[in-house]
């Protein structure tokens, strides 16, 4: 599951997927409205934008789920590298994000909790900072860490006219369990793909996240 907390951005790369970044980030009722039906999380991503620009969101969606004892086995946060990425704050929740990641996983598996872009797109004016002081904790590692100066597989979308085109879902049950990749976008809706620009978003919605439940007993039944 991934949940795209904000829109917002501090960078402007050339080869961004999600087009120009938007002042907005998601409400709380959206992300309630998929976590209250749920009972366990294998692996949850919070995306953007930039998601060290929205980290009170971080913090509430870590709060709900502790209020509703909801395990995840595994955390996902990609940044670009920019200061708002380096403030104690954000080190703060993502160290309480990494605390909370299923201790029966592989500890090798959770060691690139938060992993920040060093690829030849991302400004790189303070990616050294950065690094040097994201390095110091276990949750953090460079995303690409072979030695390829182009780094990022490029997704034709937003900005970028070149790369490979997004693969879409569906989402379906399967003995009570959703079998299919949920993406939640700022707008509250679920995507068929996780890589569609924001124009393009609203063109492969699936639903909104008020009407998951709803959707999920439809399709269920037409599938029996």
């Amino acid at each position: 599951m991934s949940i795209e907390i904000t829109r917002r951005c501090n960078m402007s790369c050339r080869h961004c997927m999600r087009g120009a970044a938007q002042n907005i980030d998601i409400k709380p009722e959206y992300i309630i409205n998929i976590l209250r039906y749920v009972k366990e999380i294998g692996y949850l991503n919070l995306t953007g934008g930039e998601p060290s620009m929205n980290i009170e969101t971080i913090k509430f969606i870590l709060l709900q789920l502790k209020r509703r004892k909801i395990p995840v086995r595994e955390f996902q946060i990609i940044t670009n590298g920019s200061k708002t990425s380096m403030s104690d704050d954000f080190i703060a929740i993502c160290s309480k994000l990494y605390d909370y990641q299923d201790e029966d996983s592989n500890p090798a598996e959770l060691d690139c909790m938060l992993e920040m872009s060093n690829d030849c797109y991302h400004d790189d004016t303070h990616r050294k900072t950065v690094y040097d002081k994201l390095s110091r904790y276990p949750f953090f590692s460079n995303r690409y860490r072979v030695n390829n100066p182009e780094g990022v597989p490029l997704i034709k979308q937003g900005r970028s006219q070149i790369g490979y085109e997004p693969i879409k879902n569906d989402i379906s049950l399967y003995e009570d369990e959703v079998s299919d990749y949920l993406y939640l976008n700022a707008h509250g809706y679920l995507i068929s793909a996780g890589d569609l620009s924001y124009r393009n978003q609203e063109k492969h919605h699936i639903c909104h996240s008020m009407d998951f439940m709803h959707y999920l007993e439809t399709t269920q039944s037409k599938s029996l």
